[in-house]
């Protein structure tokens, strides 16, 4: 994706899941949904927040949308727990500073045939 597609893919709110480690060092992964992206930084909505997470936490947001499973488009982002403006914002907010950013789509760019190497065929009953 472009900065401009990034951008728009960012405004729409995709879902997906934010991962972070706990108190006791475990990776935990909470179902999340992008709220805002400003700069190298983006807010993430958290349904069951099992935080509050310090300020500088090692954090992994991926997002996808996808209106077929074919189609499937998305981000990885990686960097921290924001430690500024988490007082601010929601209890069930959490903000990231970015560092990396990798996008991915599994949109097909040939036909399920081609794909799949041929037409299918259903094997007789």
């Amino acid at each position: 994706m472009s900065a401009d597609e990034l951008a728009t893919f960012l405004g729409e709110q995709p879902t997906g899941a934010i991962c972070v480690t706990d108190t006791d060092d475990r990776l935990l992964a909470l179902p999340a949904r992008v709220v805002r992206q400003e700069d190298d930084r983006v807010q993430v909505e958290v349904d069951a927040l099992a935080g509050p997470f310090k300020g500088g936490t090692p954090a992994c947001v991926v997002a996808e949308r996808f209106p077929l499973y074919q189609d499937i488009r998305g981000v990885i982002m990686q960097g921290s727990i924001s430690p500024a403006g988490q007082a601010a914002a929601p209890a069930h907010v959490i903000g990231v500073e970015v560092a990396r950013t990798i996008t991915f789509s599994f949109a097909n760019t040939v036909s399920d045939e081609e794909y799949m190497g041929g037409p299918t065929r259903m094997m007789p009953r």
